[in-house]
């Protein structure tokens, strides 16, 4: 059984995602930046296989609003991150868990945005590189795991709620 996202949530997605075009050329031209898209991709992943899992029906509806609200400032002030800020909102709402792991999940997005690169540029380009890949792959990691238990819990009869 998957879910069907909302018109207006995918509209929220689009519109943050025109707004960070500034994303892709960082990706390509910045030496700070290089494979902030394969971390995008890594960090993509539980939100594709979110749409096809069961899960709350709508996404969290704050969201979308913060997220198109961040999108909007970013833009109006010309601050690259705050648009980026908008679209990790933005995905994080179609996650199929609880808005706090779907928040703490755009927490992780910094690992693919410029601005980590910005701010590690002190510590050189191999550090950044590993620290971009560490930082996802110890997050997914913690996804697996996590994912696991529940699934062991649900096995063996355990209850599991979500809070509200």
């Amino acid at each position: 059984m998957s879910r069907k996202p909302p018109l207006a949530g995918m509209a929220v997605v689009l519109f943050c995602a025109v707004q960070c075009r500034p994303l892709l050329l960082a990706w390509l031209h910045s030496p700070f930046d290089h494979f902030g898209w394969a971390v995008f991709g890594m960090w993509l992943f539980p939100v594709a296989f979110g749409l096809f899992r069961p899960g709350p029906a709508q996404p969290a509806e704050w969201l979308p609003v913060a997220a198109a609200v961040c999108s909007l400032t970013g833009a109006a002030l010309d601050f690259n991150a705050l648009r980026n800020i908008g679209l990790a909102l933005s995905l994080a709402a179609f996650l199929p868990w609880p808005v706090l792991g779907a928040v703490i999940w755009a927490g992780i997005a910094v690992s693919w945005m410029p601005v980590f690169g910005f701010l590690g540029s002190s510590i050189g380009l191999t550090a950044v590189l590993v620290a971009r890949f560490g930082m996802i792959s110890v997050a997914l990691l913690l996804l697996v795991t996590v994912a696991r238990s529940q699934k062991a819990l649900r096995s063996t009869g355990t209850v599991i709620r979500a809070r509200p």
